[in-house]
């Protein structure tokens, strides 16, 4: 087998690199830090299987997925440590998954499983567990509906509609919630793309607001406007977002 790892975290890949090395019939192990990458990997080493992290910065695993083509489609085993909806999820599509920290046993075990799938579907391209989450994935639907967000060593689930406002901050940002905010490694491009604009709107190039959560607008300088938000937060909305907001609001 040829296997791909792609994991943001190099102590991650370095570890199923390990264990990947005791077995026989892997022939060849390829480590990803990013999603960008992995589909370049992918495109030039066409791995049979990939151990695939589910969250990662700018493009995560389920991302990654839907821009395969269905000809170059691998086995895929998630490496993660998601709550128990992501759980819900990968069950029902019936694909395999490792929780974080890897067990050896574990590992073993969905190893096994990968390598029987790759037999029976060898030559038939996009296995149908992946076809089915790709799907679901693509559906209608489209907007993310809720963050992991990992932070401090732990990993804070909080649903979209929770966030006031996200702010950026260097390579990061901050999601601020009612009581608490939250700094972690992604983009408002990135951000922008994936949140509804019904509910999310950019009002300036370091933040975008949950519209849910405007209690007032008034008047700014130099023709500009103040949003005001119902925990009391006063952002700035830039003169090229104005026009936005008013089309949005009145």
């Amino acid at each position: 087998m040829r296997v791909m790892i792609v994991d943001d975290e190099p102590m991650a890949r370095k570890h199923l690199a390990k264990m990947l090395a005791r077995e026989k019939d892997v022939e060849a192990v390829f480590e990803c830090p990013d999603g960008h990458q992995a589909l370049e990997t992918i495109s030039r080493e066409k791995p049979d299987l990939i151990l695939l992290d589910v969250q990662m910065p700018e493009m995560d695993g389920f991302e990654v997925l839907t821009h395969i083509p269905p000809e170059s489609m691998p086995e895929v085993i998630f490496v993660t440590a998601y709550d128990r909806y992501a759980l819900d999820a990968f069950a029902c599509h019936a694909i395999d998954y490792l929780l974080k920290p890897v067990d050896g046993q574990r590992f073993a075990q969905a190893l096994e499983l990968a390598r029987r799938r790759i037999q029976a579907s060898h030559g038939t391209g996009l296995n149908a567990q992946v076809a089915s989450l790709i799907a679901a994935l693509t559906a209608k639907d489209k907007y993310q509906q809720r963050f992991s967000i990992k932070a401090d060593g732990r990993i804070f689930v909080c649903k979209c509609e929770e966030i006031l406002w996200l702010e950026a901050r260097g390579k990061n940002v901050c999601a601020h919630l009612e009581g608490k905010n939250h700094l972690f490694r992604d983009t408002l491009n990135n951000l922008e793309s994936r949140l509804d604009p019904q509910h999310f709107l950019r009002l300036h190039r370091s933040y975008i607001v949950n519209l849910d959560f405007v209690k007032e607008v008034q008047r700014w300088f130099n023709h500009e406007m103040l949003v005001i938000l119902k925990d009391g937060t006063k952002l700035q909305v830039s003169r090229n977002a104005c026009e936005k907001l008013k089309q949005v609001l009145f």
